[in-house]
């Protein structure tokens, strides 16, 4: 019997030695070591969430800005309500998105952290630029392009409406344009605005003629593209890799 407990002791303290300590350093360091992987794995899984629920979010903005401009047109909401509703619609995706591009750079580096080996691509041992540079060209190039561009149209399409005192587009527009830019990634977007264009100048072109042919007089309003840009960017999100292809601009994928 006492033969046992002498086993029994010398095999309790091998397994002690292998645990780490109640009280010191070695749990505060093992405690240390568990939340940062819980950590890098919640982030992980954040980045790759995001990374799916944005377009789905940017199409659903789309949507209910086409929606709210039938309300407008033809149940008369008013202006006012118009652009509020449009305007949280555009802070919400661009908001989206910005968080979801800074997480792609935030989930890289919890993924790097967590081996011993990817660690020497991290700062110290390797400039912060190395993985700034690692992350744009891999994954996060494409949609902060597709974010500069919906950005720079909403900027260009504001200076250029406060200038023109609203003589040429609608106020809406810029809501409208802006989101079915940014519901698009790159090279679609750019077809986009293309598309618009063409067919709002076809459409005037087409409302004039018929006009001279009934020499009929037609009242001066603006050049409005404001149904335009949701149909056109609800197009291009289902059928934009095609005619992207077609048109051989797949090239500029990124």
């Amino acid at each position: 019997m006492a033969k046992n407990n002498l086993v029994f002791q010398n095999r309790s303290k091998r397994l002690q030695s292998h645990l780490p300590k109640v009280e010191g350093e070695s749990l505060t360091g093992y405690t240390i070591c568990i939340n940062i992987h819980t950590m890098a794995n919640i982030i992980i899984q954040i980045s790759a969430v995001l990374a799916s629920a944005v377009p789905f979010v940017s199409i659903a903005a789309v949507c209910v800005a086409a929606v709210l401009l039938v309300a407008y047109v033809f149940s008369g909401i008013s202006h006012p309500v118009l652009m509020r509703a449009l305007g949280w619609c555009f802070g919400i995706v661009v908001g989206l998105q910005i968080f979801s591009i800074a997480m792609l750079y935030i989930g890289q580096y919890a993924v790097w952290s967590q081996s011993p080996v990817s660690q020497y691509f991290l700062p110290p041992h390797q400039s912060i630029a190395y993985f700034m540079r690692y992350s744009w060209f891999h994954f996060a190039r494409g949609p902060a392009v597709t974010f500069g561009v919906g950005m720079l149209f909403f900027i260009l399409f504001h200076i250029g409406y406060k200038i023109s005192a609203g003589r040429f587009f609608y106020q809406d527009e810029e809501y409208t344009g802006a989101l079915a830019i940014l519901a698009n990634p790159w090279p679609q977007n750019i077809l986009v605005i293309g598309c618009v264009l063409v067919l709002g100048l076809a459409i005037a072109c087409v409302r004039v003629g018929v006009s001279c042919i009934r020499r009929a007089y037609v009242p001066q309003t603006l050049f409005s593209l404001r149904m335009l840009w949701p149909l056109v960017g609800l197009f291009m999100v289902f059928f934009g890799n095609r005619v992207t292809a077609m048109l051989g601009l797949d090239i500029l994928n990124l």
